[in-house]
């Protein structure tokens, strides 16, 4: 079986947004990570250039899949750090959207 890589869709969408001065867009991506998490999360918010990137563990010793409660960290190009949870997904889920929603209706933020 021959593996194709997939295209960094996120990655495209930031750059057509920079390359064209689109403004008005929130870019959120999700990073699911094994070990160094907030390393990882970061390096990926800068390179995809990203406004917020939702982070949180998977593996072993972590309960990232299936119907488990979890705890996300939401990084932003600002500087912030939130932590929510462990809360189960469905909460986790709309926690993420009560903070975008407040982060992003700020006055001082530019998209």
């Amino acid at each position: 079986m021959e593996l194709v890589k997939n295209p960094d869709i996120l990655k495209t969408v930031s750059s057509k947004i920079a390359k064209e001065g689109i403004s008005g867009c929130c870019l959120v991506g999700f990073a699911a990570e094994t070990d160094f998490l907030e390393e990882y999360a970061q390096n990926k918010l800068k390179n995809k250039n990203l406004d917020y990137i939702i982070g949180n563990y998977v593996g072993k010793n972590e309960k990232g899949f299936g119907e488990v409660d979890t705890t996300v960290f939401i990084y932003s190009a600002f500087g912030k750090v939130a932590q929510i949870g462990p809360f189960s997904k469905e909460v986790i889920s709309d926690k993420i959207v009560e903070f975008l929603k407040m982060e992003t209706s700020k006055p001082f933020v530019k998209f």
